[in-house]
């Protein structure tokens, strides 16, 4: 067995199990005596560094997003992260919602947590009238009957897109709020053709958030 390798600081390595042949990447803070599958010597290739991206165009619309009694801290966390990739600088987290200073936030958000803006609000339906007051359209993500196809509607070229989006997605099982929904400006939705017709509340999020950010 090898002693415990300790990849050189400041990027990865890929490790390659001398038994099994498993291969995986071992940061600067990852540290292991052997192969995690069958404990067996690890060979460590040379050091790299992930590619810096390319700089992003700025987005065509201003979109915030409200999470509405999203009960998982991970499906938040995921949803911080994805806010900070498309540039949505404000979380506005109603009802039972976890707060984005929640000691175990950083797990997921991996300190996006700290990068994007949040607040927290009790009540859903009165936020949401505070923020259609400010000018904000608020777009619903749930399967209603009157629901649009997010892609239909974002296309280039549509006319009527507002410059101010607020998207709502809610609870995982039970859905947005039905007073949220009723005052909505749009009910939007993804295309589904699977069985189960339904996606992870932070898998939707992030879908809709690319088309309306793009």
């Amino acid at each position: 067995m090898a002693d415990q390798i300790h990849p050189t600081a400041g990027g990865h390595r890929m490790a390659t199990c001398t038994q099994c042949q498993l291969r995986f990447p071992m940061g600067q803070l990852d540290s292991l005596p052997g192969c995690p599958h069958c404990g067996g010597e690890l060979h460590m290739g040379e050091e790299y560094h992930s590619p810096e991206p390319a700089d992003s165009p700025p987005p065509g619309r201003e979109v915030v997003a409200v999470l509405d009694n999203v009960r998982s801290l991970m499906n938040v966390g995921v949803i911080f992260r994805t806010s900070d990739a498309l540039g949505i600088r404000h979380l506005y987290l109603s009802g039972i919602t976890p707060p984005g200073d929640h000691p175990k936030m950083a797990r997921t958000a991996l300190g996006s947590q700290e990068t994007v803006g949040w607040s927290h609000h009790k009540h859903g339906p009165s936020l949401i009238s505070e923020l259609q007051s400010e000018g904000w359209s608020i777009w619903a993500v749930e399967a209603t009957p009157t629901a649009q196809q997010i892609a239909a509607i974002t296309e280039p070229g549509q006319q009527d897109m507002p410059e101010r989006i607020a998207m709502v997605v809610g609870h995982e099982v039970g859905g947005i709020d039905p007073d949220i929904l009723a005052v909505a400006d749009r009910h939007v939705m993804l295309p589904l053709r699977g069985i189960k017709r339904s996606v992870n509340v932070s898998t939707a999020f992030s879908m809709v958030a690319h088309q309306l950010t793009h």
